[in-house]
This record gives structure tokens, sequence and C-alpha cells, in this order.
């Protein structure tokens, strides 16, 4: 397949956070590669919503673009600040398909170690009438169930289902619209959090 650049795509998600089932949400997520660069836009409304770049201009933070009562107020919060995946229950670096397939590069390992296991179930038609690659993951334990979805084309995840021992839902990303190689996403400001909260 072609060598991949960059990315952007519309992701719906929903976890399970102490016990209690957050409401789905929908966020825009734009991303290159290398240098690494990762852009994530909460909420349809991307001219209301929250805003996360990383990196920016100043010294590699994550510029925070936050709607209040009196207006868009811009933090930079350090890259590693627990803060960030507390607020949206996973850190910036891991909302894009990077972090989907690190996490199943990773439970692979496991794997290998005697802890789980990792099944491939083959080829199966989605909804679009794609044909995804489905991937099951099962923790040491077998209180947790893994389901990967990988586009046949690229084989990137465009849907990944968690449920835990009975059945119920810890996790569901879901990518959509997904477009490859982007040419603006190569410009030098695409992740420039000046002009790019400008724009909106």
């Amino acid at each position: 397949c072609n060598v991949i650049h960059n990315y952007q795509a519309r992701i719906i998600w929903q976890r399970r956070v102490e016990g209690r089932l957050q409401p789905r949400g929908t966020a825009v997520v734009r991303c290159r590669l290398e240098p690494f660069a990762i852009y994530i836009g909460f909420d349809d409304d991307l001219s209301q919503g929250e805003h996360w770049v990383y990196p920016s201009d100043d010294y590699g933070q994550v510029v925070v673009r936050k709607p209040t009562d009196i207006g868009q107020v811009l933090s930079y919060v350090p890259l590693h600040d627990p803060a960030l995946a507390r607020h949206r229950t996973v850190h910036i670096t891991e909302w894009g398909v990077e972090g989907i397939l690190n996490d199943l590069e990773q439970k692979i390992e496991r794997e290998r170690l005697g802890a789980g296991s990792v099944d491939y179930l083959g080829l199966g038609e989605s909804d679009s009438a794609r044909l995804l690659h489905h991937i099951r993951a099962l923790s040491s334990t077998g209180h947790l169930r893994t389901d990967y979805y990988l586009d046949g084309r690229h084989f990137l995840p465009v849907l990944v289902v968690s449920y835990d021992s009975v059945g119920e839902l810890v996790e569901y990303v879901k990518f959509e619209s997904v477009e490859l190689n982007v040419p603006e996403l190569n410009d030098d400001d695409a992740f420039n959090a000046r002009t790019l909260f400008h724009k909106l």
C-alpha cells in the first residue's frame, strides 16, 4: 500500500469511566506522522468546541482552547501533564489511529509472553460494504475483550469496541470520513496553534 504521511478523520467515541458509561462524543482529528503533530477539535461545532494542538511553537506544549463564559481561552499544558488524560480520559498522543495500533502491538507482545490472546478472525464486510480485517484480543484474566476492525485497503483501524466479562461496553471508537495524505497537512502552519485558531 502507499506510504501514509498524514490523515484526517471524524471520530465517534464513548468510554466507561469509573464504572459509568459516558455519553458519546465526536471529534475531528488531524495527524502528521513525521514530524509528529496532532490536532483534535471536540464536538461537531468546531467554532464553539474545545481544541487541542501539539506540537506548537511554544516549546512543545499542548495548546488547549476552551470556550468559557468570557469567550475562548487559550492555555498551555505540558505534553505529559496527567490533566490531559483526566479531562478526556485518553492522552492526546493516543487519540489517533497510531495510539490504537500501539495498543494492539502491546497486546500481541503480551501474548508472546503468555499473557492474554490475540486472534485474527478473518475478513468481513462493514455496513458500508468495505472489507475489514477482524482481530480479537482477550486479556489474560478474560475480563476484557477488544475487537479491532482494520480497513482492508490501508490496514488502519476504523472501529474498536471493548466489552467487559459480563458484556457491558467499555470503549467504542469509530473513525469516519478518513482521508489519507492530505496535502494541506504538510504545510508549515498546519499545526501552528495561532494560525489554526485564527481560522476557526
